[in-house]
């Protein structure tokens, strides 16, 4: 949404600057009466010793500062292509996911809603081109499940306590869908699935060897409490680790993960996710359309393909490390037209002694060298001011990184390479020029 106040306050702080930065110069020539605005002239024509400090000072400021944005710049990109790629534990492309409103007053009893439930997915997996089906009260990558509460078993600690946790309501279906293979044991039977009674649990591999170590965890018992009376969970199974919560935002709890029967849960709002390689956004239509086919009433929404979840989920941190690019790469740019502007007035003010160098035997290299150098040297500066600034950001900047470090050798190391070839270029241009010049020519300069 559009901000006046930010506009207003972006557009004051430029008139500001552009009234400083024209302030200062015209207090100066205020100050000097009718013959030291001659002499000023003329030196400034040459240009003083100041003058030509403080355009120096000028450049190795903003050498300093795109130092700083650049390795921010870096940072950020790189987290956000991070968070991007990161792997959940299963695979997005083949993905399309949804969810739906089990709305009506017959679905009021669970047995009701999980079997219609069953339905969507009966028919959705008839759909030419779907792979699997599977419906879950939560979406990996995106959200968590329900948080519950466990007991740790007896002997696991001197004392027993709960810990936190998150039950994820699931088709029998689920890791079909999700091309994943489990650990240990079975899914549910289609006996557990229809009863909301059933004491059938699987919990994941996390879980698993946090409370029975180096041992199997089939036909162990969990107590579960959920807010309401603690009850008994048999595991049947034990599953992969996924992620539930968005990247960066994982808990604990969100990474010990206890799957329940659909029907146990019975939640009206359901997901579903379509495994159908290998364009899934293809099949949204088909599949609204299956759900529709089941029941007119049941509201169909936030479809979208995982790879297109993962992109939308993470599109801040995306838009973020992009605007810092933007400022990185427009002080980079400010960075060397200042630089080539100090060398070509640096030219333009010495024709001359270049003219003399060159008669007495200076040779085209030798020139180029004489402003290079001097390139050389605002480039060292700038580069040794902004290695401050830069670790600045790099720390300001650590707790917002996402598997990133803000020590890789590597944005330490290209930031100023890229900043000396580009104030190196910009004073090369200027110099190269001036090596052509014909002495007879710049010795008749004025």
């Amino acid at each position: 949404m559009f901000d006046w106040r930010i506009a207003i306050f972006g557009l004051g702080l430029t008139a500001l600057v552009a009234l400083v930065t024209g302030l200062i110069p015209a207090i100066r020539i205020s100050r000097l009466d009718g013959s030291g605005v001659v002499q000023a002239a003329s030196r400034w024509a040459g240009g003083t010793r100041a003058h030509h400090r403080l355009q120096r000072t000028l450049v190795v400021g903003q050498v300093a500062a795109s130092f700083a944005l650049l390795v921010g710049a870096l940072l950020l990109s790189r987290s956000a292509t991070a968070l991007l790629h990161a792997d959940g534990g299963f695979a997005v492309d083949p993905l399309l996911s949804l969810r739906f409103y089990v709305a009506g007053d017959r679905y009021d009893p669970i047995e009701a809603r999980a079997a219609a439930v069953d339905e969507v997915v009966r028919r959705v997996s008839l759909i030419p081109g779907v792979r699997a089906v599977t419906a879950t009260g939560s979406i990996p990558t995106d959200d968590g499940g329900s948080n519950i509460r466990l007991q740790e078993p007896e002997g696991l600690t001197p004392e027993p306590r709960e810990i936190g946790a998150q039950a994820v309501p699931v088709t029998s279906t689920f890791w079909d869908a999700l091309a994943l293979t489990l650990i240990e044991g079975r899914t549910f039977t289609a006996g557990e699935s229809r009863d909301a009674g059933t004491d059938a649990v699987i919990v994941n591999r996390r879980l698993a060897s946090r409370f029975w170590p180096g041992q199997s965890a089939l036909n162990r018992t969990i107590r579960i409490q959920d807010g309401r009376e603690a009850v008994t969970g048999r595991v049947v199974g034990v599953a992969p680790d996924l992620v539930y919560e968005e990247f960066s935002e994982e808990t604990p709890q969100s990474q010990l993960n206890v799957y329940v029967p659909y029907v146990r849960a019975g939640w009206r709002s359901p997901s579903l996710l379509v495994s159908a390689p290998p364009n899934p956004g293809g099949l949204a239509q088909a599949v609204r359309d299956a759900i529709r086919n089941v029941d007119p009433g049941f509201a169909v929404f936030d479809v979208m393909t995982m790879a297109d979840r993962r992109a939308f989920n993470h599109w801040a941190a995306r838009f973020v490390g992009r605007t810092f690019s933007a400022f990185a790469l427009t002080a980079l740019l400010l960075a060397a037209i200042g630089a080539y502007g100090i060398a070509a007035y640096a030219v333009a003010r010495r024709t001359r002694e270049i003219g003399v160098r060159v008669a007495i035997g200076a040779t085209r290299g030798d020139v180029v060298r004489l402003f290079v150098g001097s390139g050389a040297r605002v480039a060292l500066l700038g580069v040794l001011v902004g290695g401050p600034l830069a670790f600045g950001v790099a720390l300001a900047l650590r707790s917002t990184l996402f598997r990133v470090s803000p020590w890789a050798i590597e944005l330490w190391t290209g930031p100023p390479v890229v900043l000396a070839l580009a104030v190196l270029a910009a004073y090369f241009l200027p110099a190269r020029r001036a090596s052509r010049t014909d002495p007879t020519v710049a010795l008749r300069a004025e």
